[in-house]
Formats: structure tokens, C-alpha cells, sequence
């Protein structure tokens, strides 16, 4: 079930994803992927945790952490290795 998810949840944002021709990873699919979970991550811990590193030493308001993940986002898929 895993499997299928992951297959569904990347196969949706490889279609629908307007960047998705600049993509310059070797592997789009498991760029997309990786750049998605790293993504929930940052926003998973900053959020959900109660002592998270983000917290404390970032001190970010949520619209510049937004700015932030979002380039870290755009610049991970974009990135011509």
C-alpha cells in the first residue's frame, strides 16, 4: 500500500507540476519526491515538535519560513548539477 501511495503521490506532482520541463535532476520522479518529503520534514518538526532546533535558533515568522522551505524547494529541483 506504501508503494502505491508514494506511486500516486509523485505520478500527481510530476503532472501537475508547472516546473516539471526544468526539472535538471538525473532522476525527476525521485527529485520530486525527495523534495517533497524534505519539505513536510522541515515543516513537520518546525510545527510538531515540541523542542525543535527551528524554534530556537531560526526564530523565522511562519511567512518567512514559508519563503524559505519554498526556495529551498524550487532551488533543490532546479539545481543544474
Amino acid at each position: 500500500m506504501q508503494k502505491i501511495s508514494q506511486e500516486f503521490f509523485v505520478t500527481s506532482a510530476m503532472n501537475f507540476h508547472p516546473l516539471r520541463a526544468r526539472i535538471q535532476h538525473t532522476d525527476p520522479r525521485k527529485a520530486v519526491l525527495f523534495a517533497l518529503l524534505t519539505m513536510a520534514t522541515l515543516i513537520e518538526v518546525r510545527e510538531l515538535s515540541e523542542v525543535s532546533v527551528w524554534k530556537e535558533l531560526s526564530r523565522a515568522t511562519d511567512g518567512e519560513f514559508i519563503a524559505e522551505v519554498t526556495k529551498n524547494f524550487l532551488g533543490y529541483l532546479l539545481h543544474t548539477a
